[in-house]
């Protein structure tokens, strides 16, 4: 990869996809899922058949038509009883969109994708506040419980967020961090951040309701993204919630691309 000064845009964005297939994939294998790639599009097979993250399809090769994506996603989730969701990049899947939105597909969530270029300089932390990076073993119930109570809204993400973080394969790499922020003693903000190929992808960012604007994502990013970099990152990316957006903004991440979370019609 050339210097990130010279990267084409089309360049990073592409970067960027791969390495969301990769961390997703990531999520899904090491909690006991498994990933399925099958003429150009990706299937993520989860222990779980929450529709949430684990099982997604994300077409792969630009050239597969729209309708086949729509039509084979379904059949193949159907056919081991799982709910899914797709993802797609504006970018380079404007045609899926369309066809999508045609076919009565629901779009979710519109997700902006930023990117982080350099150190994020360090903030004095609130009062009371400590952050540390989570013992995969020791620290994987807690981080759990957070990501649950601080990430997840609905009984699908609930699911999610239990299944990734089952176990502690889910922060027990050499490129992976997680970290957890605590106030007076208990735990209360999370994130996670895996480094594939060169860039960080931070995700699973939540506070506890009770102790949200305290300014405690902005402390758990910012150690999650400093982290990929300590880690070898030479960028790092998320995609953001409307949660996170502003605050992602103010830290100095920028946003290059919108993704978008689409769910299949029922029947």
């Amino acid at each position: 990869m050339a210097d990130l000064e010279t990267v084409a845009s089309h360049d990073l964005l592409a970067w960027i996809g791969r390495v969301t297939v990769a961390a997703w994939a990531e999520y899904t294998t090491r909690s006991g899922g498994r990933v399925v790639t099958d003429g150009g599009l990706t299937y993520l097979v989860g222990s779980h058949p929450t529709p949430i993250i684990i099982n997604t399809v994300f077409r792969i090769d630009p050239a597969v038509p729209p309708a086949d994506v729509l039509a084979r996603s379904r059949a193949f989730y159907r056919s081991i009883g799982h709910e899914f969701t797709m993802l797609t990049s504006d970018q380079s899947d404007q045609d899926l969109n369309d066809a999508a939105e045609d076919a009565g597909w629901q779009m979710a969530v519109k997700l902006p994708v930023m990117v982080c270029r350099s150190v994020l300089p360090g903030l004095p932390l609130p009062t009371g506040v400590s952050i540390r990076r989570a013992d995969p073993v020791g620290d994987i119930a807690s981080f759990r419980m957070v990501v649950r109570d601080g990430f997840a809204r609905e009984d699908a993400e609930i699911a999610a967020a239990e299944t990734v973080f089952a176990s502690s394969a889910a922060l027990d790499a050499p490129d992976t961090a997680g970290l957890i922020a605590s106030i007076d003693g208990r735990d209360v903000a999370a994130a996670l951040v895996n480094v594939i190929d060169g860039m960080g992808y931070v995700g699973w960012v939540g506070t506890v309701p009770e102790y949200r604007r305290r300014g405690l994502g902005d402390a758990v990013s910012r150690a999650a993204t400093n982290a990929a970099f300590e880690l070898g990152a030479r960028i790092v990316a998320l995609e953001a919630s409307p949660m996170g957006l502003p605050i992602y903004a103010k830290m100095g991440y920028e946003i290059v691309a919108t993704d978008r979370i689409w769910l299949p019609p029922a029947g």
